[in-house]
């Protein structure tokens, strides 16, 4: 047992064990809890869930629901580690990824995505073959973005 000097860490810094090592760190690949621990560090969705299981924005400032087209209003302060501005470009794109062929996703919720438009740098509107469940286009926790 290390006693609690040794246990004190450099300010800012959060260290915490896992069960197993993250197989990986794609935000496309469910690899387990272990990974999805990690994930949920480092990437961020669109919407999530607080802890009344109600949505709440992360990316997106703002969404309008319950349409074939639901459109998602980004968060102008949002960067990247290195400070690059997040746009609706890197969210389609981090769909696209999501959606490729060589995952084969099409029998899950990704699968109702038809195409994504970015009108603007700060909106994406995602057209879907049927009306949306909130639930139903985000990604689940281990594959924020």
């Amino acid at each position: 047992m290390l006693s609690g000097h040794a246990m004190a860490g450099e300010p800012g810094l959060l260290r915490f064990g896992l069960s197993s090592y993250p197989p990986s760190l794609d935000p496309r690949a469910n690899a387990g809890t272990a990974a999805a621990t990690v994930k949920l560090q480092i990437h961020r969705g669109l919407l999530s869930y607080d802890d009344k299981a109600d949505l709440r924005p992360e990316l997106a400032e703002s969404w309008k629901p319950r349409t074939a087209a639901p459109m998602f209003k980004l968060r102008q302060n949002a960067t990247f580690h290195d400070g690059t501005p997040v746009t609706s470009a890197d969210v389609k794109a981090s769909y696209e990824a999501i959606m490729a062929e060589d995952l084969d996703l099409s029998g899950s919720a990704f699968g109702i995505i038809d195409s994504i438009e970015t009108p603007d740098d700060h909106t994406v509107r995602i057209h879907l073959g049927r009306i949306w469940h909130p639930s139903s286009i985000l990604p689940p926790a281990s594959w924020r973005m």
